[in-house]
């Protein structure tokens, strides 16, 4: 009796045990499964309702929406709202009619770079955008809940916070604090490449986010920066991106269950899903479906209005760049922080022919709007055209550059330590 108790013993902790590893492998699923539904930190907008499944007909949405992330606790205001209402009082200049003649001249090699002479450093003409802020942040209708925090990170080592707006070389940038977090040997061994296959860079625990550490946000010593980009060129890339097909020939499962699925149902009907062939080009959601899902209120970060964003005209921004001259921009920001040396820095981000394409290709799927969506375009990215001087006609000569001009610069002295770089 006493030995069948001891065996009855044993096959009940066996059980025990099985029962337990079982519970934590189903722990370890679900969490995995929570993960990638947060994976995008979803935002919805609170200013649109949802369309219905049974609505027939799109209905064109006139106001901003106000974007609130799902995952983010906070739901006050920033204390940078109170910390920085206005920039700082420096001489502005008016934008000039056409943006510099270096950068908008054609280019026929894709393996050429950019002018940039030695010692000489190109930026965007902050004295033009303090003219544009001031003249236009009064008139603005964007939203004032900030979601600024969420979008921004830090790096406490070079101290700087960068504000990354989805669509604008925010993974790059994630990738090169992913770089610095790493211990300085390490870091210095890295190449070019290693950077680039960098992966999980949006939810990397060593990119931090400003909405869990607020005291940098009132660091004097702390450098704040931020880029935008036309919204069209943004928008177009938002659409490819998400609703296109990969190198691999595969779509974004995630985007297409999000939005597409259900802009392509409310569009063309239950059979269509039911029919859906993602290798068929036919099937994908089209740009034309694309913007009607807009006018519906399937709004996204990656091609929501970028003042929702980062806050232009609540945060005092150090430098506000854009994308337009991403490739100056970034050597010009590896020098001011301080980090030139101490991570891989490309002689290029993009060649001139690669951003020429995107525009090239924005103007091309822009001629398959009707006149109609076209203006809803205009209106759905009115703060953003405006506060930026970015053209709102894919005609137009200057299009796509901002009414920001790029000027030169002998040398530059970080601003963390005043060293003076010049030669």
């Amino acid at each position: 009796r006493i030995q069948i108790l001891f065996e009855l013993n044993d096959i009940m902790s066996w059980k025990v045990v099985t029962i337990a590893t079982i519970a934590i492998l189903l722990v370890l699923v679900y969490y995995q499964i929570s993960s990638y539904k947060n994976q995008e930190a979803s935002l919805i907008e609170v200013d649109i309702e949802t369309p219905k499944e049974n609505s027939n007909k799109a209905k064109p949405q006139s106001s901003t929406p106000l974007l609130i992330d799902k995952n983010d606790p906070i739901k006050e205001e920033s204390p940078v709202a109170q910390h920085t209402t206005t920039l700082s009082t420096a001489t502005s200049t008016p934008p000039s009619d056409y943006p510099n003649e270096r950068i908008s001249s054609p280019q026929t090699d894709d393996k050429s770079e950019y002018k940039v002479e030695k010692n000489v450093y190109y930026h965007s003409n902050q004295s033009q955008w303090k003219y544009l802020h001031d003249k236009v942040c009064p008139t603005l209708t964007a939203p004032s809940r900030n979601r600024y925090t969420f979008f921004t990170k830090i790096n406490e080592e070079f101290h700087f916070l960068y504000c990354g707006i989805p669509k604008v070389g925010s993974s790059n940038w994630k990738r090169i604090l992913l770089a610095l977090a790493m211990p300085t040997e390490e870091r210095r061994r890295l190449t070019y490449e290693d950077l680039n296959q960098m992966t999980n860079v949006h939810n990397s625990r060593e990119v931090v986010p400003l909405k869990i550490h607020l005291k940098a946000d009132t660091d004097p010593n702390y450098y704040r920066f931020v880029l935008f980009r036309h919204p069209f060129t943004r928008l177009v890339s938002a659409w490819r991106n998400k609703f296109g097909r990969d190198s691999n020939g595969h779509i974004n499962r995630f985007y297409y269950k999000r939005v597409g699925f259900k802009v392509i149902k409310q569009l063309r009907g239950e059979k269509a899903i039911a029919n859906f062939n993602s290798s068929d080009p036919e099937h994908l959601l089209k740009f034309t479906e694309f913007v009607e899902g807009i006018k519906m209120g399937f709004v996204d970060r990656h091609w929501a209005p970028q003042v929702t964003h980062c806050s232009p005209c609540q945060v005092n921004y150090d430098y506000v760049g854009f994308f337009e001259y991403i490739n100056e921009e970034q050597a010009y920001l590896f020098r001011l922080l301080g980090f030139e040396d101490e991570i891989p820095k490309p002689t290029k981000v993009a060649s001139y022919n690669a951003i020429s394409s995107t525009v090239n290709v924005t103007k091309e799927i822009f001629s398959t709007l009707s006149q109609e969506s076209v203006q809803f375009l205009r209106d759905f990215y009115n703060d953003d055209l405006n506060l930026f001087g970015y053209p709102d006609d894919i005609d137009n000569p200057r299009f796509p550059f901002p009414q920001v001009d790029e000027i030169p610069e002998n040398g530059v002295k970080s601003f963390k330590e005043g060293k003076d770089y010049s030669m």
